[in-house]
């Protein structure tokens, strides 16, 4: 009967041990896959941030090497004359040409972005109806919004990205959301401006002044938008 008892012990101690190594097993894998997605987000927004400088790099090129005026850039990615008529028909003010910023179309590595809405979210788009509080000129009741910078977005941003985003530039992890019913639609560069949205105190105080954040929409679809700003105005 005592060595009967004694075999149930010992099976019953056996299952603690093994139930202890199996729990330490599991969250050893779970700390795993979380230290994977951030070690995963790191990398694609060092990719996001070297393209932003490829991007940036090539508009400065056109501003100041080209000698071309803020209105005479071309964002077309064919070089579209009738995208901005004011652009010279040299391609020397088009971004996408060789004659001018000599880029190809960019688009972010795999994973970094969410399911995509629209076509035009695959790729970084520019838009001339964004204006920041505190950079500036601040104007935005005026219909051609002289307030208005000029800037390249990247939509539909994973959360963790963003938050890896925020946390480089506003030194936290917060994914920052619009007020109301806000969302930001990319308005085309024709040589133009135009006041669609103001990022203000009412969206985040920490987005004032702010040349790069990632942000959430509070309408339409919702999506992370990364905004950088080319020229402040």
């Amino acid at each position: 009967m005592n060595r009967s008892n004694g075999n149930v012990l010992l099976i019953i101690l056996v299952a603690i041990a093994l139930f202890g190594l199996l729990t330490i097993a599991l969250s050893d894998s779970f700390d795993g896959d979380a230290n994977l997605d951030e070690d995963r987000a790191r990398v694609r927004v060092a990719h996001i941030l070297e393209q932003e400088t490829i991007i940036r790099n090539a508009y400065k090129m056109l501003r100041f090497a080209n000698d071309c005026s803020i209105t005479e850039v071309n964002f077309a990615y064919d070089a579209d004359p009738t995208y901005n008529t004011n652009a010279p028909t040299s391609n020397r003010c088009s971004l996408y040409h060789k004659n001018g910023g000599g880029l190809d179309k960019i688009a972010p590595m795999e994973d970094t972005q969410d399911t995509l809405d629209n076509a035009y979210e695959e790729w970084w788009i520019e838009t001339s109806g964004l204006e920041i509080d505190g950079l500036g000129l601040t104007d935005s009741g005026t219909a051609t919004c002289p307030g208005c910078e000029l800037s390249i977005l990247l939509y539909n941003v994973d959360d963790t990205v963003c938050q890896r985003l925020n946390l480089g530039t506003t030194g936290t992890k917060t994914i920052y959301t619009l007020a109301g019913a806000e969302e930001i639609i990319p308005h085309a560069f024709d040589g133009t401006f135009s006041n669609d949205n103001l990022i203000d105190a009412t969206d985040d105080a920490e987005l004032v002044e702010q040349r790069s954040f990632c942000v959430k929409e509070a309408g339409g679809d919702l999506r992370n938008v990364y905004v950088a700003v080319l020229e402040v105005r």
